[in-house]
């Protein structure tokens, strides 16, 4: 388990005292040998720039926010959750992220916020060792993504597989999205 945080200031005689702070915990618990359950939470807690010079915007509204800096404070928050189970015969990831629309990480790079995403994997694996053939491996999965208003912005199912010979591996994946 880890926890960490940070804060980053801007000088107030430049930039009227912007600020973002972030604390989170990081943690991965392995029990009954073939279980694994991790959670990521981060909470950040922001004050822009009040200075239109670095950014004016492009009109784009958050919530009760504008995309300018003009000196407005928001919080937000992230977490990720995991439950996998290993086994020799069959993979399971369930798994569920979500990321608020106010959420800002002043440490690191966020690809965006503003999502929910849920997910499962189910991953069997056959051990034939017959006709050349040492595995077949099947894959599934399902992801709906929505944003906090509920709107789905994507949701999707692919299946794939493969075959591993013991003179060649081949592989061939289906999807539908």
């Amino acid at each position: 388990m880890v926890f960490f945080a940070g804060d980053r200031r801007l000088r107030k005689d430049e930039y009227e005292n912007g600020y973002g702070n972030i604390i989170g915990i990081d943690t991965r618990i392995k029990f009954l040998k073939n279980y694994v359950f991790s959670y990521k939470g981060v909470y950040s807690n922001t004050k822009e720039p009040e200075d239109s010079n670095i950014f004016k915007g492009i009109g784009i509204k958050f919530k009760n926010y504008t995309d300018k800096f003009d000196g407005e404070r928001f919080s937000g928050f992230t977490n990720r959750l995991d439950l996998s189970a290993i086994f020799k015969y069959l993979n399971f990831h369930l798994y569920h992220w979500e990321v608020s629309p106010t959420f800002r990480s002043d440490i690191g790079y966020i690809t965006n916020n503003n999502l929910k995403t849920t997910g499962i994997t189910l991953d069997p694996v056959f051990y034939l060792n017959r006709f050349s053939i040492s595995t077949i491996n099947l894959h599934f999965a399902y992801c709906k993504e929505e944003n906090f208003e509920k709107i789905l912005k994507e949701e999707w199912f692919n299946g794939s597989w493969n075959i591993n010979f013991s003179f060649f591996q081949s592989y061939l994946k289906m999807n539908y999205i």
